[in-house]
């Protein structure tokens, strides 16, 4: 009779487990296909970000797409401070742009960092962010579950994986979607626009040919 229990518990556990795994599995999916659900109400919140604010998602970026030079360097974070103004006043991320403000903060802290998080190396930064991004910190590691735990842990750390889809995720496509992310694939003006009005007048071999 102890035996048919144990076997009978044993079984009940099983369903529970693959159950659970296939509920978290749902909200994964979901979540990747309608990211909005995190939090829908995040998309009516327009405004301003303060400067501080801005200096932060900078950079953030620059932990994303490190630059190679000072003139680089200055580039990205006008090009980035253009796109987060304007997603931040018409696309209404201002209030997930300050919770991942905010979160950067708290992470900051909790490091035992001196410095706030602009201020300290790339390589610290860097260390920041894969303490708070589940699944990688580049484009190349999207989606690919670094430890078993990490989907669990994303499903119940809501802010954490909006950090990743609305924040990161998006300044990626800031920095992919202006002239320094195109110089990455070898484009120096926006693709199909000849760099000069006389590229217009000479045909495609003699441009090759300079």
């Amino acid at each position: 009779m102890a035996q048919i229990s144990r076997r009978l518990f044993i079984k009940i556990a099983a369903w529970v487990i693959g159950l659970l795994a296939i509920l978290a599995g749902g909200f994964f999916l979901l979540v990747r296909r309608r990211p909005d659900l995190l939090k829908p109400e995040f998309r009516a919140s327009l405004g301003e970000l303060a400067d501080d604010e801005e200096t932060y998602l900078i950079a953030l970026a620059e932990v994303l797409y490190p630059p190679q030079n000072a003139d680089e360097q200055s580039q990205l974070k006008r090009e980035v401070g253009y796109w987060v103004s304007a997603r931040a006043r018409e696309d209404g991320y201002l209030a997930v742009y300050r919770e991942g403000v905010q979160l950067l903060k708290r992470a900051t802290a909790a490091s035992g960092a001196a410095a706030t998080f602009p201020q300290l190396s790339l390589p610290d930064r860097d260390k920041i962010l894969r303490s708070l991004v589940p699944f990688g910190t580049s484009s190349a590691e999207w989606g690919q579950i670094q430890h078993p735990l990490d989907l669990a842990r994303s499903f119940f750390q809501r802010d954490r994986l909006r950090f990743k889809k609305f924040v990161v995720e998006d300044l990626l496509k800031g920095i992919y979607s202006s002239a320094v992310g195109w110089r990455l694939v070898k484009y120096d003006t926006w693709p199909g626009v000849p760099a000069t009005d006389y590229d217009y007048t000479r045909p495609p071999a003699a441009i090759d040919a300079n």
